[in-house]
């Protein structure tokens, strides 16, 4: 738990963001294409009005990488993109547009893709009134785990 909180300190530390509208879940799923345009975003339970906007794009992005890289686990796909160079170009072009659009500094990027990682689990357990192991190995032990093992949390 302080190595969690140590790492989100120093990554977020003097982080500013302008709070706006967040979908909450915003992911492959939830939006819908036709003739190469979005028509539709769906599944709205999670929107906040004070939201970190650029969750969404972050979470859109793993999302992205899980139906690309299967089988690429939840927690492979948070490490990527906080850490390694995230495969496609157009999806790396994307994020740096929506970290100019929201005003944050991307420097604070592996931070947010944490951050987005509690928010994500916080959502997915709290769906159960028992929890779920599965779950919890997915959404908690298996990050917490690779971050470890990667030497982030130190």
């Amino acid at each position: 738990q302080r190595c969690i909180s140590a790492f989100l300190e120093h990554h977020l530390r003097g982080m500013t963001f302008v709070p706006g509208i967040t979908h909450g879940d915003l992911s492959l799923s939830n939006i819908f294409v036709s003739a190469g345009q979005i028509s539709g975003i769906i599944d709205w339970d999670d929107a906040r009005d004070k939201g970190v906007p650029i969750l969404d794009a972050i979470n859109h992005l793993i999302s992205c990488e899980l139906r690309r890289a299967p089988p690429t686990t939840y927690a492979q796909a948070l490490y990527r993109l906080a850490f390694q160079a995230w495969p496609s170009a157009e999806e790396h072009a994307f994020l740096a547009r929506m970290y100019h659009f929201s005003q944050v500094d991307p420097r604070h990027h592996p931070g947010l893709v944490y951050l987005n990682w509690l928010y994500t689990a916080d959502t997915r357990l709290a769906e159960d009134t028992k929890p779920n192991p599965a779950l919890v190995r997915r959404y908690v032990t298996s990050v917490v785990d690779l971050l470890s093992k990667s030497g982030q949390l130190s």
